[in-house]
């Protein structure tokens, strides 16, 4: 999944996460011989509780969100960093459930579901749209919280 970076969604995220300290996303996921695991990265499975990008990226990370224009978890002014810069790595979530379903549409609906999941601003990165499609807003954190009972909810009774 690439994120295509927009400074005005960056700000406008920031703002709600300095606001509230949170905000909920939704990731779209498949669901896999009773696990959950990423539709572009089949390898990555999901469980309940914190999921991280790898540890050998977060410095990576830390360099992506001020160069995005998060320092110290804080907006700052956008000088450098062109719109529509693609950002790759990190957790990409869709930022409303409009824009999940629109990503849901493209896979069979019976093995992929749409999750919330819990997204702190400490582990903001940046916000854009999915792919330069603007009916999929969507932003990059180092790391997301899924809540058990989502989880359980989302595999439903494949167990």
């Amino acid at each position: 999944m690439c994120l295509s970076h927009d400074p005005g969604r960056t700000r406008k995220l920031a703002a709600r996460l300095e606001k509230k300290g949170y905000v909920i996303g939704y990731k779209v996921l498949r669901r896999y011989l009773g696990s959950l695991e990423s539709i572009y990265k089949i390898w990555y499975g999901w469980k309940p509780g914190w999921n991280k990008a790898s540890d050998k990226k977060r410095q990576f990370f830390i360099t992506q969100a001020n160069r995005f224009g998060m320092k110290n978890n804080k907006s700052v002014k956008y000088s450098n960093v062109r719109k529509y810069t693609p950002i790759y790595e990190g957790i990409h979530i869709c930022t409303n459930k409009k824009a999940a379903q629109s990503i849901l549409n493209d896979f069979s609906p019976y093995w992929t579901i749409i999750v919330p999941v819990k997204c702190y601003k400490n582990d903001f990165i940046s916000s854009g749209y999915f792919n330069d499609r603007t009916d999929s807003p969507s932003a990059v954190f180092t790391k997301v919280f899924l809540t058990k009972k989502d989880y359980e909810k989302a595999l439903g009774g494949e167990k």
